[in-house]
């Protein structure tokens, strides 16, 4: 019957009539047949005579596990769910379907089909179908002991890099702190020689147009010998007595 075939319950009624198990007919089909029969000519007609789930199976296969909605009140015993179920596990004939395939709702479904169709291909006896894919690539204790290692690194490498940062920083302040004692050391020796406020006022202006370039190249030299008599002590003359004597 194709997909897009119109559904005649006509066929439905004649199987039903030649397959109910509560009619006695001439058939030689054994019982237990007939019931096997019936139950999936009406799983069938369940799916066929309803437009949605018809669609569902044509498109998804769902839908058929072979027995109908309403079921028998009869103590026939019925088999496992068919397949794309996840607990379908034998099929029609009683045969054993260990292909984890049929039960791939989930990503563990997939790797636990992965794992047995490997072990298959590498012929393992005595392997199961339901064992999970365990990797193991190092032991627990080796993984603890190299996540140790690594911390251990780290730690050393921070604590010399912060050893590093400090020692840096001590001799940056060390820098500034001698660069601002010569600056005082040297503004002290300059002031020295001025007394009054109007003498360090000159003494200032000056400097500031030696350093701006408006001074002559006599007046600069002045400029740089007042300094350095400032700065430099005044130098001790020995004198001889009979030098001195004929001093007036």
């Amino acid at each position: 019957m194709k997909s897009n075939a119109r559904y005649s319950k006509a066929n439905f009624y004649q199987l039903v009539k030649l397959y109910h198990p509560d009619l006695h007919s001439s058939s030689t089909i054994a019982h237990q047949l007939k019931t096997e029969r019936y139950r999936l000519i009406v799983a069938a007609h369940t799916i066929l005579s309803d437009p949605i789930k018809r669609s569902a199976y044509d498109r998804f296969g769902a839908g058929w596990n072979g027995r109908s909605e309403f079921g028998m009140q009869s103590g026939t015993p019925h088999p496992g769910p068919g397949p794309f179920s996840h607990s379908w596990q034998s099929g029609g004939q009683g045969e054993g379907h260990t292909d984890p395939i049929w039960q791939n709702a989930t990503w563990e479904d997939w790797e636990r089909f992965y794992a047995w169709r490997a072990r298959k291909a590498s012929g393992a006896p005595g392997s199961s179908a339901d064992d999970p894919q365990s990797p193991l690539y190092v032991r627990n204790s080796h993984f603890i002991v190299v996540v140790i290692l690594l911390a251990f690194a780290g730690s050393s490498a921070n604590y010399s890099r912060a050893q590093g940062a400090g020692q840096y920083l001590v001799e940056q302040r060390d820098l500034v702190h001698d660069r601002s004692a010569k600056d005082l050391r040297k503004v002290r020796q300059d002031m020295a020689g001025l007394s009054g406020k109007e003498e360090r006022m000159q003494w200032f202006l000056r400097q500031r147009e030696a350093t701006m370039g408006t001074l002559s190249v006599e007046e600069v030299e002045v400029l740089r010998g007042e300094r350095a008599g400032r700065i430099l002590p005044e130098p001790e003359v020995c004198r001889s007595e009979g030098v001195r004597g004929k001093e007036p």
